[in-house]
Parts: C-alpha cells; structure tokens; sequence
C-alpha cells in the first residue's frame, strides 16, 4: 500500500444460492461470483512495517480499516492470475490499485 510492502491473509468461505458450502478452486473464484454460482465471503488482515489493516466482504467488495486510527475504505477485489488486484475508487474518476502476490 502506497509502495509498502505487507503480507495480506484472508480466509474465504464459498456458498451455493442455496446456502450449501461449496470449494470452487482458487482460479475460478472470479466466474463463480459473475455466474450466480454463489457467493464468496471473507475476512483477514493486511500488516504493513508502519501500519495493520482488517478486513471483511463479500464477492468483489471489501472494506478494510485501519487498526490504529479506524480509518475506512473499500476496495474491489479481482483476481487476474496469480495476482490478487484490489482497486481503491478515489472520486472523479481516480483509483488507487495494489497488487498482492500469493505465497502459497
């Protein structure tokens, strides 16, 4: 975030429309949410050198707050690849995007 390097975990449930417990892979968890499939719920922590962030959402919306001053903001999270985009809308057609690597 704004250049620091963090380790982000998350941990996700997956649930059909008629609330059954599903394991879509990691990979198809994009056409899971855009098909109807079902829904994509997490939460986790993002810890940077200088500051720690929390986090929960649902398919491609997360709001993150920031541990130490409660400051909020929401994201859209998309993976592409290996890669886990979040892209923060700044108003007027701005944007802030970070991108997450995976570890395992």
């Amino acid at each position: 975030m704004n250049g620091a390097t963090g380790v982000l975990e998350a941990e996700y449930d997956t649930i059909t429309p008629n609330g059954e417990p599903t394991s879509p892979p990691r990979e198809a968890l994009n056409e899971f949410i855009e098909t109807g499939a079902g829904n994509v719920f997490y939460n986790g922590r993002l810890t940077l050198d200088d500051r720690n962030y929390v986090f929960s959402g649902e398919n491609h919306i997360a709001e993150f707050t920031n541990t130490s001053t409660l400051e909020r903001f929401h994201v859209h999270l998309r993976r592409e690849g290996n890669i886990l985009r979040l892209t923060e809308d700044l108003g007027e057609g701005k944007e802030k995007v970070y991108h997450c690597a995976p570890l395992n």
